[in-house]
């Protein structure tokens, strides 16, 4: 099952943030990738060697605070984005700086799924981290949160 038809929620989710990713990048010369399609450290350390930068779309993470609620009822989806840059291959933008471009444009970004639910995203108070990375290498996380909750797809 393809990811656009994928049952999942936080697939969904994942998948949709994704194509925003693609769609902003389209111009540049940098992987988008999500964190099922790089499945091992050694994929994103290669693809990083090979254009400079990636950017992981990683699993997305429900919070339930009411979990006798039918569904469950997810209260909100943390959204987190890792860049990973190898400054000496790098030719274009810097891990930051396309950091910073991740957060203008997903920053009140409204997803709509495909069961016709729909949530904003907005930007954690954690909104750029610095992650660890291989001497050599430089790392940032971006992290989002949906603004409202969001019902879990039925089995």
């Amino acid at each position: 099952m393809s990811k656009s038809t994928s049952t999942s929620t936080l697939e969904q989710i994942q998948e949709l943030v994704r194509i925003r990713l693609i769609t902003l990048f389209a111009g540049d010369s940098l992987g988008v990738l999500s964190e099922d399609q790089a499945e091992t450290e050694y994929e994103v350390q290669k693809a990083v060697d090979e254009i400079g930068v990636s950017i992981i779309v990683r699993y997305p993470v429900p919070r339930v605070s009411r979990p006798n609620l039918p569904g469950p009822y997810f209260d909100s989806i943390e959204i987190a984005i890792l860049i990973a840059e190898s400054p000496i291959v790098n030719q274009g933008a810097t891990a930051i700086e396309i950091a910073e471009r991740i957060l203008r444009s997903l920053h009140q970004f409204n997803l709509n799924l495909f069961d016709g639910q729909h949530c904003m995203v907005i930007a954690q108070s954690n909104a750029l981290t610095v992650e660890d990375a291989p001497e050599g290498y430089r790392s940032f996380g971006v992290n989002f949160e949906t603004a409202a909750g969001l019902q879990a797809r039925p089995e």
